[in-house]
């Protein structure tokens, strides 16, 4: 049986995605040519940034997602709370209440 918080997975994904944007974006700010006559770096630059804006966009989405399945776990786990222990009544408790004859 599979553990209900297994959530670290997808979380260290997550931070490994914008950790990776950061690296992306770094290293297109570090590219960035300060004369026109390299204007290939420029587009290999906008290319890096854009990728960075996907690798953060695609880890807000697994925050959300596992946000969003954390609260379902909860609402599920919420429902099924076990039940009390109850005496079941007998003949006699039956016959005290007036249930039997």
């Amino acid at each position: 049986m599979s553990d209900l918080n297994s959530s670290t997975g997808p979380l260290i994904q997550a931070n490994i995605k914008i950790a990776y944007g950061i690296l992306l974006a770094g290293v297109g700010y570090l590219i960035w040519p300060s004369d026109v006559h390299w204007y290939a770096f420029y587009a290999f630059s906008v290319v890096m940034y854009l990728s960075a804006l996907i690798c953060v966009g695609q880890a807000i989405k697994i925050f959300h997602t596992v946000h969003y399945n954390d609260g379902l776990r909860d609402e599920i786990l919420a429902r099924g709370k076990q039940a009390h222990n109850a005496k079941i009544m007998d003949d006699n408790d039956l016959k005290n209440d007036g249930m039997m004859e």
